[in-house]
Order: C-alpha cells, then structure tokens, then sequence
C-alpha cells in the first residue's frame, strides 16, 4: 500500500519515471477495457497458457489503474478478466489431467497452469479489498484448484526424474512462484511451506536455489 502510495503520488507530480509509466498503464489498461478476454479453456494447456497470460497481465493494468484512478471501470474490468477464467474452469481438469492423450506435452502441463496463476494472483491481491463476498469465494476457489495442480505438477516432475535429471529449470521454479503466489492469497502457511523449504519436497525454493 505504500509503495503504490508512493507512485500514484509521484506520477501526480510528474516524477520520472513514475508518470510515464502510469501513462504506459493507463494506455494499456483502457485498450484492454475494450477488448474480451480470450478464455481459451480448450484441450491445449499451452494455447491456455499463452492466451491466459497475456489477459491477466492486461487485467493486472487494469487493476492499478483502479488503484490510481479509484474508476470502477478498472475494477470491473479485471474482475471480468479474472471470472472469465475463474467461472469455467472451476472444478475441472479437463486439460489438465497427466493421463489424457490429448494434452499437449505432459511435462509442460504444470508450468502451464503455473504461469498464468502468477499473474492472477497478482491482480487479486491488488484488488480483493474491493471485491464482493461471492465473487471471492468463486476467484479463490479457482486460484485453490489451480495451486492443488500445479502441485501435481510439480511433483509429476520428481517423479519422473525431473526430464532426464534437469534438477534446476524454468519449470520448477514456475511452479513455486504460482505455488507461492496462491499461498499468498489464500493464507495457506501449509502450502506456503511445501514450496519454499520442505523435507518432502525434493525440489523447493531453497533447493532450487541451491
């Protein structure tokens, strides 16, 4: 809170680069106000992942511009993005599923979810203290089944041997920061601990960065 307090203040004031860069937002968010969501909830964990990302950084735009501008017309906008996402998949692993033929690549499906969960945890931190009881309890829903995949994701890859021993790599890590984000949100010291720094866990953040 301070520190946005800090940079709404001194792009007020015209401060570099705080002001240009609230322009950058600004632009990026209103484009995004005018443009749907992409939601592709489809067989594809990578089209997914690509599409997912790309939305919930524009609703991540939208969600400081809310808190710079106090418009609900951000707000709206990257609750929209988030319950574009949050409403169909919830309860469902449909792409998801480490057994299907029709997934795209097994071992991509956890940073697949990973990815775009980083970004969606981000923008509902920024805005939960403005976001209505139902739509919570639905956004962290979703942000719980996501966090509980990308966990069998992450432990897909330890049991594989990690690929052919790639004990260190951008999937891992991608699954703790999504890990770790959902943790944020949901308060979840359990989940927060099985990333960062647990026996069980062959490959958590302390190990990674080891």
């Amino acid at each position: 809170d301070e520190m946005l307090a800090e940079a709404k203040a001194k792009a007020e004031a015209k401060v570099e680069p705080y002001y240009s860069s609230w322009m950058k937002i600004k632009t990026y968010a209103s484009s995004a106000l005018v443009t749907a969501p992409r939601a592709n909830t489809g067989a594809s964990a990578t089209r997914y992942r690509l599409d997912a990302c790309k939305d919930l950084i524009n609703a991540r735009y939208m969600a400081l511009a809310y808190l710079y501008t106090e418009e609900t017309k951000y707000l709206d906008g990257a609750v929209k993005y988030l319950m574009a996402y949050a409403e169909p998949m919830l309860g469902t692993d449909k792409y998801l599923d480490y057994s299907a033929a029709t997934t795209d690549g097994q071992a991509d499906i956890g940073l697949n979810i990973a990815a775009p969960l980083t970004a969606a945890c981000d923008v509902y931190s920024l805005i939960y203290p403005h976001v209505g009881d139902e739509t919570k309890t639905v956004i962290e829903a979703w942000i719980r089944a996501e966090a509980d995949l990308t966990v069998k994701g992450h432990k897909y890859w330890i049991d594989k041997d990690y690929y052919g021993q790639q004990y260190g790599n951008n999937h891992l890590t991608s699954h703790l920061m999504g890990i770790i984000a959902a943790a944020y949100v949901l308060e979840d010291d359990e989940l927060l601990t099985y990333a960062v720094n647990y026996k069980k866990n062959k490959a958590d953040l302390c190990e990674m960065i080891t």
